[in-house]
């Protein structure tokens, strides 16, 4: 007996240079072993079918696969879970990630069955052998699938499944529109009126002031304390830019004047409101109401005169 290392690893370098006969050698060794039932001999001799012995992709992948199947039958747990890992690699190393997602969720392997379905892009089946296998690790493949989905930049798939995150990668992008747009479509009025607030702070930034005049009419200006700077904000610079009495400019007037009248009545329902801001907005929009009317005045003189002509 004490010859018999000896003796196998003669065997093992003769089968090496056998190349593709000594895989199928090994091949059929192991299913003799396993008829005579001693396992772990059959799982190690059907492992041996492997580079440079062979290059046959089916042949190996059959024999690993059948080894993870004797392990998980025959084995303790923890000696099969090593000898999964082993076939588990193998099969990966060529390409077969299916394959070994599979051996891995029949040895009971959880983690490394998601992990190699995520490899493959198959999310789906990767979710349900966590819900199946390991529970825990389902909020593990939705954050993969997220990262997957924002590394791919498929944005509006992205929105469909992390609302959040979807809207954060259209600001990266700078897609403002459908930014708010997807905000719009919560029915979270607390969550619009955040990025409400921050496209009007970058429109602010890039002096795009009629623009986020144009965002709080659209989607509403809530009498929040830390917006009222921004409101403000928005008056002095549309008071302080040049030609703003010109007749061009009514729309951007009017816009600001219907924000502001939405400011004022929510200052005057909300409960607890500051009355001094009440009192600022109530004379901010006399300020802009009576801008409107005089760009307007503008616009009809205008008109009447290219009649005139």
């Amino acid at each position: 007996p004490h010859l018999l290392p000896e003796v196998e690893a003669a065997y093992d370098q003769q089968q090496l240079k056998s190349g593709a006969k000594g895989a199928l050698s090994y091949a059929a060794q192991a299913q003799d072993y396993e008829e005579a039932g001693e396992h772990e001999k059959a799982i190690e001799a059907y492992l041996k079918v492997a580079p440079p012995l062979t290059e046959d992709r089916n042949l190996m992948e059959k024999c690993w696969l059948k080894a993870g199947e004797l392990a998980g039958k025959f084995l303790s747990e923890s000696a099969a879970a090593e000898v999964g890992r082993r076939a588990g690699e193998a099969l990966l190393g060529i390409g077969a990630g299916t394959a070994a997602a599979e051996l891995y969720v029949q040895l009971g392997m959880a983690q490394e069955a998601v992990d190699s379905f995520v490899a493959q892009k198959d999310f789906v089946k990767a979710k349900r052998v966590a819900v199946q296998l390991e529970p825990e690790l389902a909020d593990y493949v939705d954050a993969k699938y997220k990262e997957h989905l924002k590394t791919a930049g498929n944005i509006d798939e992205l929105a469909d499944v992390d609302v959040i995150s979807g809207i954060q990668l259209y600001i990266e992008n700078g897609e403002w529109d459908k930014a708010l747009e997807t905000a719009a479509a919560q029915s979270n009025q607390p969550l619009l009126d955040k990025y409400v607030a921050l496209y009007a702070t970058q429109m602010i930034a890039d002096e795009k002031f009629p623009e986020a005049v144009a965002a709080f009419e659209k989607y509403g200006a809530p009498p929040n304390p830390q917006n009222m700077n921004i409101y403000k904000r928005l008056v002095d610079e549309m008071l302080a830019r040049r030609g703003t009495h010109k007749a061009e400019v009514y729309k951007e007037w009017a816009s600001l004047r219907n924000v502001l009248l939405k400011i004022k009545q929510g200052l005057e329902t909300e409960e607890g409101a500051d009355p001094r801001y009440l009192e600022v907005f109530s004379r901010l929009l006399e300020v802009a109401s009576l801008s409107a009317a005089r760009t307007a005045l503008g616009t009809a003189k205008e008109t009447a005169g290219m009649s005139a002509k």
